[in-house]
């Protein structure tokens, strides 16, 4: 019975922080998306209705807010707890012109999502003047 009880703790030993950085990389990976829709969101209204839309980012939120046009959510589809991210991004507000493009003066612009128990990261980078939107992961963050 002592042995089925230290194998037991041995398997949880190697299991439990394989399933906490699972855990993590997810929350990463929806909260990065969710920025992503976001900024897709914008970016195609200010195109439909032919003007400049926003998208804002409420840092001292825990967990951050996110809001096209002051529809604000939150990050994570309400199922964050506080502490569990870190949003950064290279500014508050980012607006598209009637066209989609980005407004002068915002490029490039980055949001990245950390969780803090990990060295992961991932991130939204609009870093062209037609706006364009990508996905990146780790070091392509920094």
């Amino acid at each position: 019975m002592l042995v089925v009880g230290v194998i037991i703790g041995l398997l949880s030993a190697v299991a439990v922080p394989n399933w906490l950085a699972f855990v993590n990389q997810r929350r990463m990976s929806v909260a990065q998306e969710e920025i992503l829709q976001a900024l897709q969101s914008a970016q195609n209204e200010a195109k439909r209705v032919e003007r400049t839309t926003a998208v804002q980012f409420d840092l001292n939120s825990d967990p951050p807010l996110i809001s096209v046009n002051n529809r604000w959510q939150t990050l994570g589809r309400g199922e964050l707890k506080a502490g569990q991210l870190l949003l950064t991004v290279s500014s508050s507000t980012f607006s598209f012109n009637a066209k989609g493009e980005p407004v002068s003066g915002q490029i490039p612009f980055k949001a990245t999502v950390t969780a803090p128990s990990s060295k992961a990261k991932r991130c939204v980078v609009v870093h062209t003047l037609r706006g364009t939107l990508q996905e990146a992961n780790g070091s392509a963050c920094d």
